[in-house]
Order: structure tokens, then sequence, then C-alpha cells
């Protein structure tokens, strides 16, 4: 998916307004609500993306589900986006601004990949070792992959930490064929 500009504009001014409020947990855990009820309401995703659904339409709605549920810093904000025909860029605002506040606290996230799910000693181990490396909290979600084979591999950004058996039986094989 492409990156906004304007998203992360918006994303830069809300989240510089959590601090100056200091409000950030509160609207962190107002922006991750919408994230889910984004993801997973097919109804409010095609509310916000429909262009044929007037502004004043979207409003009603959304004030109607959410005014009561959200901060009113959180609210005002996404009625602002609906008002200024932003809506569609929600998700990616919101996303920038996890992102800002991950920069901020020190947080770095990524994705460890096992053929099994590891154990909670397992990935305090390799929380451990990742915090060393990237001198950051290193937060991990788990993703399963079969064709790993054994071992782990770990994605954080764009750097790939691969200690899978897949990995280690490919290098094998190229030091046979160079020998």
């Amino acid at each position: 998916m492409k990156r906004s500009r304007v998203a992360k504009r918006y994303a830069k001014a809300i989240f510089e307004a959590a601090l100056e409020t200091k409000s950030l947990d509160q609207l962190e855990a107002d922006f991750e609500s919408l994230r889910n009820s984004y993801n997973e309401a097919a109804e409010f995703r095609n509310l916000l993306n429909s262009p044929v659904i007037p502004n004043e339409t979207k409003s009603n709605v959304f004030a109607e589900i959410f005014e009561k549920r959200l901060s009113k810093a959180a609210f005002q904000f996404v009625s602002l986006l609906i008002s200024k025909n932003r809506e569609a860029l929600l998700p990616q605002v919101i996303e920038d601004f996890r992102r800002l506040a991950d920069q901020h606290r020190g947080i770095v996230r990524g994705s460890v990949y096992s053929v099994l799910p590891l154990s909670a000693s397992q990935l305090k181990t390799l929380k451990s070792k990742m915090d060393k490396i990237t001198g950051k909290d290193v937060v991990f979600t788990q993703e399963i992959d079969e064709s790993l084979l054994g071992g782990v591999m770990v994605r954080i950004g764009d750097t790939v930490y691969d200690a899978s058996l897949r990995n280690q039986l490919g290098k094998l094989r190229e030091n046979l064929i160079r020998s």
C-alpha cells in the first residue's frame, strides 16, 4: 500500500496533540478500537470508503456508534477526517500514529516465524536477544510458517534474521556446490 503524505501529516498532528495533552495512551487505545472495528466490520469499512454516502450521513452514523465509546479527542479527530473527505485515510493515519507512538517509546515491532508456536520462555529469550541487537524494546507477533522446516525467522522492518532450518540447509548446499 502506498503511504500517503496527507495521512502522515494528520497522524503527526494528532500525535503531537496527544503528547501536549498527555493523552497518548488513551488515543492509542481508541485508535486500536477503531482499527479493530474497521478490520472486523465490513459495514463500517464500506461506510468510510463509499464515495456515494454523503458526509452528513457518515458523520451521523459514526456519532451514533462511537461518540460514547471514544475519547472526545479521538471522536473529534475522526469527525474532522469525515468533514474533510479524508475518512478513507483512517486506517493509514492509525498506522502512522502507532508508528510515531512506538518510536516515541523506543518500541520496534516485528514478526517471528516458526513451524510451531513458541513457548513463553522461548519468546522471552528471543525478545531479550533481539532487544540487545536492535537497542530497542521489541514487540513480536507470532506467525506459523511450515515451510521453514524448523528454527525461527525474525522480521523487524526491512531486516530479516533467519535461523531457520531451511536457510541452514540452503547454506550447506551452497558450500557443497562451491567445494
